[in-house]
């Protein structure tokens, strides 16, 4: 499994709403990371980091919650070192991209970024995003198309984020908790497995 050139892989802004899915937060952030495989550049910046802390005790349960957000910023901030941007771009006015946003937009575009990943979809109008240069992604399409691009390294990325939880998870029970949110990405690796 050859890791792609860094021109072939898309530099992608993980929204801060999938840092509170961790199964698909892990997929996407392993994808970015894991040797071998590496299908993404993932970029960030300290303000989308702040909004994930902000939020992290009132979404994740207060119980351990500076711990817990400690052990994992400290982490991603050693994983994804070189995605940091420093300086936002300026946005051009006009558009229906959420107030709340704009700085996700912002990233986007000072980083060179291929697009955003998502959950909210409708708070990043994909007109508004495509007139910038910018796709959107539901987590959903981009797990697909990243599986249609390198099935072993997204299965790579899928077996080791099982093998990593305690305890381990098979690839089948991975796929389960992915279905919620990504029903169509697990029809796809369950339906290349099944064939097999």
């Amino acid at each position: 499994m050859a890791i792609p050139p860094a021109a072939e892989r898309p530099r992608i802004v993980v929204d801060a709403n999938l840092f509170f899915v961790p199964p698909v937060r892990d997929v996407l952030l392993t994808a970015g990371w894991l040797v071998g495989a590496r299908l993404i550049e993932v970029v960030w910046s300290k303000a989308l980091l702040a909004e994930v802390a902000r939020n992290w005790a009132r979404v994740t349960g207060p119980e351990r919650a500076a711990e817990r957000w400690q052990r994992f910023e400290g982490r991603f901030r050693s994983e994804f070192a070189t995605g940091l941007v420093e300086t936002l771009a300026p946005l051009p006015p006009g558009g229906h991209i959420a107030p709340e946003d704009r700085h996700i937009v912002a990233l986007a575009l000072a980083a060179g970024a291929t697009g955003i990943v998502t959950l909210n979809l409708r708070d990043f109008p994909v007109r508004d995003l495509a007139r910038l240069g910018l796709r959107v992604w539901h987590p959903d399409v981009l797990c697909r198309e990243l599986y249609a691009r390198d099935p072993t390294a997204m299965l790579a990325v899928l077996n080791f984020q099982g093998a990593a939880l305690r305890p381990p998870r098979s690839l089948a029970a991975t796929l389960d908790v992915l279905s919620s949110t990504c029903p169509r990405f697990v029809e796809q690796v369950r339906a290349a497995e099944a064939s097999r």
